[in-house]
Protein backbone atom coordinates (compact mmCIF):
# COMPACT_ATOMS: atom_id res chain seq x y z
CA UNK A 1 0.00 0.00 0.00
CA UNK A 2 1.65 3.55 -0.75
CA UNK A 3 2.42 5.46 1.51
CA UNK A 4 0.34 8.22 0.03
CA UNK A 5 -2.94 6.54 -0.20
CA UNK A 6 -2.34 5.19 3.76
CA UNK A 7 -2.28 9.81 4.90
CA UNK A 8 -5.13 10.00 2.90
CA UNK A 9 -7.13 7.42 4.78
CA UNK A 10 -5.45 8.80 8.08
CA UNK A 11 -7.07 12.37 7.67
CA UNK A 12 -10.21 10.57 6.80
CA UNK A 13 -10.06 8.98 10.30
CA UNK A 14 -9.38 12.08 12.10
CA UNK A 15 -12.31 13.90 10.62
CA UNK A 16 -14.52 10.65 11.64
CA UNK A 17 -13.08 10.78 15.18
CA UNK A 18 -13.95 14.66 15.39
CA UNK A 19 -17.44 13.88 14.40
CA UNK A 20 -17.95 10.88 16.48
CA UNK A 21 -16.49 13.04 19.45
CA UNK A 22 -18.63 16.03 18.80
CA UNK A 23 -22.26 13.32 19.03
CA UNK A 24 -20.47 11.42 22.60
CA UNK A 25 -19.56 14.52 23.96
CA UNK A 26 -23.42 15.97 23.40
CA UNK A 27 -24.82 12.66 24.70
CA UNK A 28 -22.85 13.32 28.03
CA UNK A 29 -23.92 17.09 28.38
CA UNK A 30 -27.38 15.79 27.99
CA UNK A 31 -26.53 12.96 30.23
CA UNK A 32 -25.41 15.44 33.00
CA UNK A 33 -28.01 17.82 32.86
CA UNK A 34 -30.72 15.15 33.61
CA UNK A 35 -28.25 13.39 36.22
CA UNK A 36 -28.30 17.37 37.42
CA UNK A 37 -32.44 17.95 37.78
CA UNK A 38 -32.49 14.74 39.22
CA UNK A 39 -30.21 15.63 42.16
CA UNK A 40 -31.66 18.91 42.39
CA UNK A 41 -35.43 17.04 43.40
CA UNK A 42 -32.78 14.60 46.05
CA UNK A 43 -31.98 17.36 47.41
CA UNK A 44 -34.78 19.59 47.81
CA UNK A 45 -36.50 16.42 49.31
CA UNK A 46 -33.99 16.25 51.83
CA UNK A 47 -33.99 20.14 52.63
CA UNK A 48 -37.69 19.65 52.90
CA UNK A 49 -37.39 16.62 55.32
CA UNK A 50 -34.80 18.47 57.56
CA UNK A 51 -37.06 21.59 57.37
CA UNK A 52 -39.97 19.53 58.05
CA UNK A 53 -37.87 18.06 61.24
CA UNK A 54 -36.98 21.26 62.88
CA UNK A 55 -40.70 22.66 62.30
CA UNK A 56 -41.81 19.92 64.27
CA UNK A 57 -39.41 20.31 67.46
CA UNK A 58 -39.76 23.94 67.04
CA UNK A 59 -43.60 23.72 67.05
CA UNK A 60 -43.91 21.00 69.99
CA UNK A 61 -41.95 23.91 72.15
CA UNK A 62 -42.67 27.31 70.53
CA UNK A 63 -45.56 27.23 68.61
CA UNK A 64 -46.77 28.08 65.33
CA UNK A 65 -44.77 31.43 64.67
CA UNK A 66 -41.33 30.31 65.53
CA UNK A 67 -42.41 26.73 63.64
CA UNK A 68 -42.58 28.90 60.68
CA UNK A 69 -39.35 30.89 60.85
CA UNK A 70 -37.43 27.78 61.73
CA UNK A 71 -38.85 26.30 58.69
CA UNK A 72 -38.04 29.04 56.46
CA UNK A 73 -34.60 29.52 57.55
CA UNK A 74 -33.77 25.94 56.63
CA UNK A 75 -36.00 25.66 53.28
CA UNK A 76 -37.33 29.36 52.18
CA UNK A 77 -39.59 28.41 49.40
CA UNK A 78 -41.44 25.57 51.39
CA UNK A 79 -45.09 25.87 52.39
CA UNK A 80 -46.11 24.63 55.78
CA UNK A 81 -48.90 24.11 56.99
CA UNK A 82 -49.99 22.32 60.55
CA UNK A 83 -52.17 19.64 60.97
CA UNK A 84 -53.57 17.91 64.38
CA UNK A 85 -51.02 15.37 64.49
CA UNK A 86 -48.61 16.26 61.78
CA UNK A 87 -46.44 19.06 59.99
CA UNK A 88 -46.61 19.16 56.03
CA UNK A 89 -44.31 21.05 54.19
CA UNK A 90 -45.29 21.33 50.25
CA UNK A 91 -42.70 23.10 47.45
CA UNK A 92 -42.85 23.25 43.54
CA UNK A 93 -39.70 22.67 41.99
CA UNK A 94 -39.31 24.71 38.85
CA UNK A 95 -38.60 22.48 35.79
CA UNK A 96 -37.15 23.58 32.72
CA UNK A 97 -39.89 23.32 29.52
CA UNK A 98 -38.48 20.28 28.03
CA UNK A 99 -37.89 18.03 30.96
CA UNK A 100 -41.87 19.28 31.91
CA UNK A 101 -43.57 17.94 28.99
CA UNK A 102 -42.14 14.49 29.63
CA UNK A 103 -42.52 14.41 33.44
CA UNK A 104 -45.43 16.49 34.54
CA UNK A 105 -47.55 16.89 30.93
CA UNK A 106 -46.48 20.96 30.63
CA UNK A 107 -46.77 21.99 34.45
CA UNK A 108 -43.20 23.12 34.51
CA UNK A 109 -42.82 22.43 37.95
CA UNK A 110 -42.90 19.44 40.06
CA UNK A 111 -44.51 19.68 43.65
CA UNK A 112 -42.81 17.64 46.74
CA UNK A 113 -44.74 17.44 50.15
CA UNK A 114 -42.96 15.94 53.30
CA UNK A 115 -44.66 15.28 56.38
CA UNK A 116 -43.12 15.23 60.03
CA UNK A 117 -44.83 14.04 63.09
CA UNK A 118 -45.83 16.71 65.45
CA UNK A 119 -44.12 16.11 68.68
CA UNK A 120 -45.45 16.66 71.88
CA UNK A 121 -44.02 16.26 75.18
CA UNK A 122 -45.86 14.40 77.41
CA UNK A 123 -47.58 16.16 80.69
CA UNK A 124 -45.29 16.07 84.05
CA UNK A 125 -47.33 14.01 86.37
CA UNK A 126 -44.65 11.60 88.73
CA UNK A 127 -40.89 12.58 89.20
CA UNK A 128 -40.66 8.44 89.93
CA UNK A 129 -42.89 6.72 87.59
CA UNK A 130 -43.50 3.43 88.49
CA UNK A 131 -42.12 1.22 85.64
CA UNK A 132 -44.17 -1.21 83.16
CA UNK A 133 -47.32 0.27 84.36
Amino acid sequence: MPIKTVQKVIRQEKGAAAVEFAFALMALLVFFAIFMQFAMFFISGERLSFAGFAASRTYAVHGHGPAIHAAGQIDPGAAIDFTGDAVVLTKDIPLPPGIAEILTRGQNRMSISHSSPAFWERPYNDDNPVPFD
